[in-house]
C-alpha cells in the first residue's frame, strides 16, 4: 500500500504556479527528502499533501484516501510541521501539548509522558512549564517538532524543521526522525543535512520537479550554484582554489557543481572552520566575487 500518492498536481497562486505538474509515490516507511532553495515550492507542497490546500490539478491520497474533499479520521494520523510554529504564546509548553495531544484523543498522561520523553531528547525539558510566548525562537521549533510527533503519526511532513537550531539539536532531531515509524516528507535548503537522512531527493526550482533519485544523482545535477555557509566560529578563510565571499562567519561560494560541495567543506575543516550549515542559493548575492 503506498501511504502517498501525488499525481500530476498543480497550484496556481494568481498567474504564478507555485507547484507544477508534480508526481510521486511513497510506501510504509520511505522518505523522501524535498531539496531547493526559497521559493522553490516546497512549503507549498507539503501544504498540498497535508490538505490545508487543495490542488488546482491532479490529486493527492494519503493512507489510500484522497485529501479532497477533507477527511478527519486520516488526519488524526497526519502530522504537518510547518513554517510557523502552530502554538500558543499565552499557554505553557506542556499545556499546549496537551491541548493539541487530545484533539488527537491521546490521553493526558499519555501525552505528557510521550512529551517529557520528545523534549527531554531536544534539551527542552526544562521549558516544560514556562509559557511558549517567552521562549527563543529555536526553543519554540523544538516544542513545534514534539507537538509534531505526539500523535506518532503514519505520515509525518516537515518543513524545514531545523530551521533556529544548535548543531546538537539538530543531530538529534536526525535521530529522532530515523527512528519514527512513518512514511515522511522533509523539506529542506541545506545540502549539509542530505548527508544525514535516508531516502530518495527530490531537487524542486520554481514549482518544477527538476531531479529525482540519490544524493548523489542529485548533486552530480546541479550545475553552477550558490551556496551560503554558516560558520560556528568567525575564522578568516584563505580557500584559494575557490570563489567566494566571507563576512564574518558566513561564506557565499559560487560552484560549478553542487558535487564540489564536499571538497568545499573538507577545505574550510582544514583551515579550521567549524561548519554549521550549507544551504542551497538560487541567485549570487553579490557580484563582486572573488577569485583566488
Amino acid at each position: 500500500m503506498y501511504y502517498i500518492v501525488a499525481k500530476n498536481v498543480s497550484k496556481y497562486f494568481s498567474n504564478t504556479k507555485a507547484v507544477e505538474n508534480i508526481s510521486f509515490s511513497l510506501k510504509e516507511g520511505e522518505r523522501l527528502i524535498l531539496l531547493g532553495p526559497n521559493g522553490a515550492g516546497k512549503s507549498t507542497l507539503l501544504r498540498l499533501l497535508s490538505g490545508i490546500l487543495r490542488p488546482d490539478t491532479g490529486y493527492i491520497e494519503i493512507l489510500g484516501n484522497k485529501t479532497v474533499p477533507y477527511n478527519s479520521e486520516i488526519n488524526r494520523y497526519v502530522s504537518f510541521l510547518g513554517e510557523n510554529y502552530a502554538l500558543y504564546d499565552n499557554l505553557s509548553v506542556i499545556d499546549n501539548l496537551i491541548f493539541f495531544g487530545t484533539l488527537y484523543d491521546i490521553e493526558k498522561e499519555e501525552i505528557i509522558e510521550r512529551a517529557k520523553e520528545i523534549l527531554s531528547r531536544l534539551d527542552a525539558i526544562e521549558f516544560i512549564n514556562r509559557k511558549v510566548g517567552e521562549l527563543s525562537r529555536g526553543t519554540k521549533q523544538k516544542i513545534a517538532i514534539c507537538r509534531a510527533l505526539l500523535n506518532k503519526p503514519k505520515v509525518l511532513l516537515l518543513d524545514e524543521p531545523t530551521a533556529f537550531l544548535d548543531p546538537h539539536a539538530t543531530d538529534e532531531l536526525h535521530s529522532v526522525i530515523e527512528e519514527a515509524d512513518a512514511t515522511i516528507v522533509y523539506a529542506t535548503q541545506r545540502f549539509d543535512e542530505l548527508h544525514k537522512m535516508k531516502g530518495k531527493i527530490m531537487l524542486l526550482d520554481h514549482g518544477r520537479k527538476k531531479a529525482y533519485g540519490s544524493l548523489e544523482q542529485i548533486l552530480s545535477s546541479i550545475k553552477d550554484i550558490n551556496v551560503e555557509i554558516y560558520l560556528l566560529n568567525e575564522k578568516k578563510l584563505l580557500l584559494r582554489r575557490w570563489n567566494f565571499i566571507q563576512k564574518r562567519n558566513k561564506i557565499n561560494a559560487k560552484l560549478k557543481s553542487a558535487s564540489e560541495i564536499p571538497e568545499l567543506i573538507e577545505d574550510i575543516v582544514k583551515e579550521g572552520g567549524k561548519i554549521l550549515s550549507v544551504s542551497y542559493l538560487r541567485e549570487s548575492i553579490s557580484n563582486e566575487w572573488v577569485v583566488k
